[in-house]
């Protein structure tokens, strides 16, 4: 039952992306399933209803479906089918418009101050987690779309290092 023990540790915000924090939330979860594992072999216990229960993961987080069917397969084996590697140091919500500047500047010969403006078209919940509309730290630029198409229009690639340039680009 470590997954009843790691339910009780859940984590991650978004108000953190931005910052450090978010990076802890994928390292913190899975040290606390690595924890959980080991706490379940020793036998620690827990409430068989941890996910599903009354005052359970899902209720306290707002999920009113049924999760006995998920609570069962849990601790089963499973593969994964595929793996999904990131092509740049951002949020996965800037990567097609990264992808579609990229593009154009290589088929268009197109420079940053042939630009006057871009406009990018996503669905409303993108914007919910890249909110850092005007980044002042490297780790807020991974969360800002204007950062990420600017910097790949300007330097035509997106890496760690475009956000330490000397100053952030803007779009107007």
């Amino acid at each position: 039952m470590h997954w009843a023990f790691a339910a009780s540790s859940a984590s991650g915000l978004r108000v953190n992306f931005g910052s450090m924090t978010k990076s802890y939330h994928a390292g913190h979860a899975a040290m606390v399933g690595v924890l959980a594992a080991q706490l379940a072999e020793k036998g620690f216990n827990a409430s068989p209803v941890a996910l599903e229960g009354h005052e359970g993961f899902a209720k306290v987080f707002g999920y009113d479906g049924d999760l006995s069917s998920m609570a069962r397969s849990l601790g089963n084996d499973y593969a994964l089918n595929g793996l999904l590697l990131k092509l740049y140091p951002s949020c996965g919500g800037t990567h097609s418009a990264v992808d579609a500047i990229l593009n154009l500047r290589n088929q268009l010969h197109t420079r940053l101050q042939d630009v006057a403006e871009i406009e990018v078209r996503v669905t409303p919940n993108t914007f919910n987690v890249l909110f850092h509309h005007n980044p002042q730290t490297p780790l807020e630029a991974k969360f800002s779309m204007e950062f990420c198409i600017s910097a790949a229009l300007a330097f035509g690639h997106l890496e760690l290092r475009s956000s330490r340039k000397s100053a952030f680009l803007t779009l107007r």
